[in-house]
């Protein structure tokens, strides 16, 4: 229940403090500093109206998933209260990264002109802290921490030499994950399977779009919205050998 609770705190904070009364200062501003010819800092005004923007429409959303969240999990509705719960640790994931731009903003228009955006300041710091600490409690709460080792049976590859991924899926205390998704991923060169009963998985690898400048393969267990686990990732060194260039004579008939 803490995760609504921190929520509603931040949707609080956040419009009243990022609302449209900042909003509206950082437009006049944004206008004197187009009068005044100033078309970078007006830029910087206007981004960060925007940025603004879409940190209160986060935690509008947010805090309309929170009470759906407390919702299924006062029904005991676990596999909801997991998949509602993975949207909110996504929401919360954005709201740091936005949080984060926007104290970049306002240093830049702090050192630009003499606009104090202390108060703002402060107010996105305490929303990434609480949402910070919810998204902790929620993990804890709904996910196992997971496990994927792999290798390849090959790590010089091309076109005509593929390789084999294989690994293993556990969860932290060793317990393997059946049926879990595994996504092999170098460049735009994709491959997927599943794990058996045991947690392993086995899966041909045959770079065909790949630069020949890639070197590590990227072994992902993504793990189904309704799976009480946490996704795991490992990384396989690889080199891609350039293939032979391939060359047709034609000739009129």
């Amino acid at each position: 229940e803490s995760a609504g609770a921190v929520s509603e705190e931040n949707l609080e904070r956040g419009v009243t403090l990022l609302g449209d009364g900042y909003d509206e200062d950082l437009a006049k501003y944004a206008t004197v500093a187009e009068d005044l010819d100033k078309e970078e800092l007006a830029t910087q005004f206007n981004l960060t109206r925007e940025q603004q923007a879409s940190l209160v429409a986060t935690l509008r959303e947010t805090d309309t998933l929170a009470t759906e969240y407390q919702v299924a999990v006062r029904n005991g509705n676990d596999e909801q209260a997991r998949e509602l719960a993975r949207e909110l640790l996504s929401n919360a994931e954005e709201i740091n990264r936005t949080t984060g731009d926007l104290e970049r903003r306002y240093e830049i228009l702090e050192n630009e002109t003499t606009i104090d955006l202390g108060e703002a300041e402060v107010s996105i710091e305490e929303i990434r802290r609480q949402t910070g600490e919810a998204a902790a409690a929620i993990t804890a709460r709904e996910f196992a921490e997971t496990s994927v080792v792999a290798e390849a049976n090959r790590t010089r590859i091309s076109a005509d030499t593929p390789t084999q991924i294989s690994g293993r899926v556990t969860t932290a205390d060793g317990t393997p994950i059946e049926n879990g998704s595994i996504r092999v991923q170098l460049g735009e060169d994709t491959v997927t399977t599943d794990t058996t009963e045991n947690g392993t998985f086995t899966a041909p690898y045959r770079p065909l779009l790949a630069p020949v400048n890639a070197s590590n393969v990227t072994v992902t267990y993504e793990p189904d919205p309704t799976d009480p686990y946490l996704p795991a990732t490992d990384t396989v060194a690889v080199s891609i050998t350039e293939q032979a260039a391939t060359s047709i004579d034609l000739a009129n008939a």
